[in-house]
């Protein structure tokens, strides 16, 4: 074949067409890898979870916001789960069979230096969880996410907190 331009791009072409291929099909196997894994993860954190169930401590918490003058309290079992957008966190407490969400100037990283429960668990960069809270977890190639008694709220649980989090709940369980 002599050299033209033409059978150049001609070459190139036909290089990254089959060099795709087996490039595609690592990527579902990655794929199919982390979601048998997580979803075993999963399974195995909630048949321990359901094994030893106790009864949840009843703690309260006073919190002061970087309002400086503002201070909220709220007790371990009507806290749910906590949301962070920057500097304010939403947090959410169920009461009287819903869930309701309170805004506060806030960072996560300071909420969670206050607390001193160990109910009360980090599990996101932008999500605390309450673990009393937690009925179910499911887990897919993303990673693994928790369900709280509410029903309606899933919280995910990124793969640095992980083995934090299973840590907890087997401790807990």
């Amino acid at each position: 074949m002599s050299f033209s331009w033409s059978n150049y791009w001609w070459i190139i072409n036909r290089t990254f067409v089959l060099g795709s291929i087996p490039f595609s099909f690592f990527i579902l196997i990655d794929y199919k890898r982390r979601d048998v894994i997580n979803k075993e993860l999963a399974l195995n954190m909630l048949n321990e979870k359901t094994e030893t169930k106790q009864t949840p401590k009843i703690g309260i918490h006073s919190i002061v916001t970087d309002l400086k003058n503002e201070i909220f309290t709220f007790e371990d079992r009507d806290f749910s789960y906590a949301v962070a957008e920057g500097n304010y966190t939403d947090f959410y407490f169920s009461g009287k069979g819903e869930l309701n969400s309170v805004t506060y100037r806030i960072s996560l990283s300071s909420f969670e230096k206050q607390i001193n429960s160990s109910n009360l668990q980090r599990c996101h960069r932008s999500y605390l969880v309450n673990l009393d809270k937690v009925i179910n977890i499911s887990g897919n190639a993303q990673g693994l996410k928790l369900t709280l008694d509410d029903n309606t709220s899933e919280i995910p649980v990124s793969r640095k907190y992980i083995s934090m989090i299973k840590a907890s709940l087997l401790k807990k369980f």
